[in-house]
């Protein structure tokens, strides 16, 4: 019986290790404070402030000069979107996988 309660305190130690490891790697690894769009932002908005050059400001909010000049080449989803709506609203019983088949064969 001793035996088993010596076991039994070994795993309940090597569990809270665990445990205080995950926590440990959990916590290093957060969100970003601000996103690079927002980052963008604020830059645009110190350089007109306070007369900085883009180098400037960019080395002060520690951002990469290429992230700055950076232009989204999305494309706009709407018409997609309306798409998947239709192809739902007549056929109830399609999953995402057939919606995307069909939107797939429509190119």
């Amino acid at each position: 019986m001793k035996q088993l309660e010596e076991e039994n305190a070994k795993l309940k130690r090597l569990v809270a290790d665990l445990s205080l490891d995950k926590a440990d790697v959990a916590g290093c690894g957060g969100k970003k404070s601000l996103k690079p769009s927002r980052l963008r932002e604020f830059a645009t908005h110190l350089m007109h402030r306070f007369g900085a050059s883009q180098r400037q400001t960019c080395a002060v909010l520690k951002l990469s000069r290429s992230v700055y000049s950076y232009q989204s080449v999305a494309r706009d989803p709407s018409a997609l979107v309306m798409r998947i709506r239709e192809i739902t609203q007549t056929r109830v019983h399609y999953g995402y996988r057939r919606v995307h088949v069909m939107l797939r064969r429509e190119g």
